[in-house]
């Protein structure tokens, strides 16, 4: 119970330094800033640990390896590089001006993946939704989630359709479905969550193909971010819009295979 009641401060500290310095200060120094917070003692005990807290803290610890010496040593790791400064009396301006030095160098997690355009310029095989309800909102025509799905359906009978939607709904929706104009032509996979979901099947992937230079192939494809989330003036995390793509990505699906994700919101 008191390693909990200790832990919890510091926790909530972590996610107040990162709402309110990442964008201000950047990833590298608001990192060395949490782990002065939770003590480069503690942090350097046990760097998995480490790695841990500060990604559930909301630290996007994935992208630091992306940051390099001059030198390029294979070995080297942000944090236990500020860990190893910090615990030898290094000032926090001295372990500012090495980080500044350090090279970013990204690489994407999946080469050859191109974004699909939304101009239709490309052919369109698949289309994967997510459903809200199993029912219209207010009758056929009325242009909500499962009649836009309706009406997509209808328009391309040859396109393959794949459909997030929740368990409880499911009933309901294969009613619906039963009084569509033409339920024999859908080519349609329902794949049931536990949760709520959204109906913005783009906030949590981008739909495209990933193509093989060496062969001229592709495949089709849809990129992850790392979390899925919602709203322009700030990132709302929605942990269901995440879970589905977990789901999508672990059902085996050849249509929509999950690379990981390359960047966060």
């Amino acid at each position: 119970m008191r390693l909990e009641q200790t832990r919890r401060p510091r926790f909530g500290a972590l996610r107040m330094l990162w709402a309110k310095r990442l964008a201000r200060d950047g990833l590298l120094l608001t990192t060395a800033e949490a782990i002065e917070i939770l003590g480069a003692a503690q942090v350097g005990e046990d760097p998995r640990l480490a790695e841990a807290t500060l990604r559930s803290a909301g630290v996007p610890v994935d992208l630091l390896r992306f940051f390099h010496e001059p030198q390029e040593s294979p070995e080297f790791s942000v944090i236990h590089e500020v860990v190893a400064r910090f615990s030898r009396g290094d000032s926090s301006h001295s372990v500012r001006k090495f980080l500044d030095s350090l090279a970013f160098r990204f690489q994407p997690s999946q080469p050859g993946f191109v974004v699909s355009t939304e101009n239709g310029e490309g052919s369109l095989d698949a289309v994967r939704m997510q459903l809200t309800r199993g029912d219209y909102w207010d009758g056929k025509g009325d242009g909500g989630n499962v009649d836009l799905a309706r009406q997509l359906c209808d328009s391309l009978p040859g396109v393959r359709f794949l459909a997030n939607i929740e368990r409880s709904q499911i009933s309901t929706l294969l009613g619906t479905i039963h009084e569509w104009t033409n339920p024999d032509r859908l080519n349609l996979t329902i794949m049931p969550v536990d949760f709520r979901l959204a109906q913005w099947a783009q906030d949590n992937a981008k739909t495209g193909c990933i193509r093989d230079a060496s062969s001229g192939t592709q495949e089709a494809a849809a990129l992850a971010p790392r979390f899925a989330s919602r709203g322009e003036d700030g990132s709302t995390f929605v942990p269901g819009e995440s879970l589905v793509l977990a789901g999508v990505g672990g059902s085996g699906h050849e249509d929509f295979p999950i690379p990981s994700a390359v960047s966060g919101r």
